[in-house]
Parts: C-alpha cells; structure tokens; sequence
C-alpha cells in the first residue's frame, strides 16, 4: 500500500482514537489545521519536522518513531505501528521547582535542560504570576534566554 493511500487514514484514525481534533493536533503538531486536513486527505505530504511532531503527537512509540517518520518522508508503506494499543493521551505537567504544589498543564514542549543561573528571575516570575498578573512581559537582546525563562 502507497504512503498516498495509508498515511492520512492513519493520521485521522489515530487522531480519532486519541480523541483530538484537527485543530488540537495542529496545536500540538505547531502547524495549520489546514496542513493536517491536507496531509489526512493525502494531498501533502509532511515535512521531516512536521513528521517528527505527528509521531509525539499522536502517540508513536518511541522505538518506532524513526520507521514511521522514514516511511512518511520517503512515501513508503506505513509501517505496522501499534494502533490498537493507544497510549493514554495526557496533557504534559508542567511543575516548577519551587511550586511542588501548584500543577499547570501545558502543551508547550519540556525543556531538555535545566535553566542555570536564572533561581531569583523564575522565583520573580512565578511570584508576578501567582499575585494574579494576567500578562508578564520578558524582554531583553536576543539569546538571553527570555523563552526558557518563559517556558
């Protein structure tokens, strides 16, 4: 079977199964809602980017994940992934050090490392947060960090 004719069936089966709309997926995935309609009705095919989200997305164990993303980039047969046994599909927990006891859930993607040397910005900024600021501006050149303080 062409990748054409299985990956974007796949794609909304699994989406379905894991209870997502297209919209929740593009959320996830970082994309338009009108790149995953396109690519479930086989009419794009994903870039290796693209190909890499859909698989955390959606769910692809991580042993199979370079197979599937290999079949997508190079229009293979999609390879037998474990579609009857869905993981169970949770928002991330997001849990900063110093609010053990405060959880947020959160889409956004954990950082691979600890943020040094930022303890009394991040204190500051979940303290603003906690006081009931609705909207916290970080600023600063470009390369200071203000996305990793930020997420």
């Amino acid at each position: 079977m062409a990748i054409e004719d299985s990956l974007g069936p796949w794609i909304q089966r699994r989406r379905k199964a894991l209870d997502m709309t297209q919209q929740q997926l593009a959320f996830r995935v970082g994309c338009a809602v009108d790149t995953i309609r396109k690519i479930e009705a086989g009419v794009r095919r994903p870039s290796q980017q693209i190909a890499t989200r859909l698989a955390e997305a959606l769910g692809v164990p991580v042993a199979e994940r370079a197979a599937f993303i290999r079949s997508v980039r190079a229009r293979l047969a999609l390879p037998q992934l474990v579609s009857s046994a869905l993981p169970p599909f949770a928002p991330r927990t997001l849990m900063p050090p110093s609010a053990s006891a405060h959880v947020q859930t959160s889409n956004l993607p954990l950082p691979l490392t600890n943020l040094v040397g930022r303890r009394h910005e991040i204190d500051e900024l979940i303290s603003l947060l906690r006081s009931g600021k609705r909207l916290v501006t970080l600023t600063g050149p470009g390369g200071v960090g203000k996305t990793r303080l930020a997420l």
